[in-house]
């Protein structure tokens, strides 16, 4: 449609960004990221604990301890990465564009199949984290 917003191109620039972003921020002036405030406050890690050494593990190629950490992270990274690929094939080698209503692709699941993996990912953080 030729009003709606070109997500692909938005996307295959995002994402090269933050990764440049994260590497000055990491690497270039030396900054630490602050203290999860969940965990701080309550001593109970939030659904994003761990997600900071699980994206390095992945960069590092050590897939199974990146899903250890914390595996709903670690998955929304690989995602992330192959709707990159997308976005890419879509902007520079005209791939045809996939387009679907969220009602047709889920309907009204979407929400609780969400939560339910939010939950989930949760309590695998909550758990693994007691022991590392």
């Amino acid at each position: 449609m030729p009003d709606e917003p070109d997500y692909e191109r938005l996307f295959a620039w995002l994402l090269p960004a933050m990764w440049a972003g994260a590497q000055v921020f990491l690497f270039v002036l030396r900054l630490r990221f602050p203290p999860c405030p969940l965990r701080t406050l309550t001593g109970i890690p939030c659904p994003g604990c761990g997600g900071t050494r699980a994206t390095l593990a992945l960069a590092a190629g050590d897939v199974g301890r990146a899903f250890v950490l914390n595996p709903g992270w670690a998955l929304a990274c690989v995602a992330s990465v192959i709707v990159w690929i997308y976005a890419l094939g879509v902007v520079f080698f005209k791939l045809p564009r996939f387009r679907d209503d969220a009602g047709k692709l889920a309907g009204a699941r979407l929400p609780v199949i969400f939560t339910g993996a939010l939950l989930a990912n949760w309590f695998w953080v909550f758990y693994c984290h007691r022991f590392l």
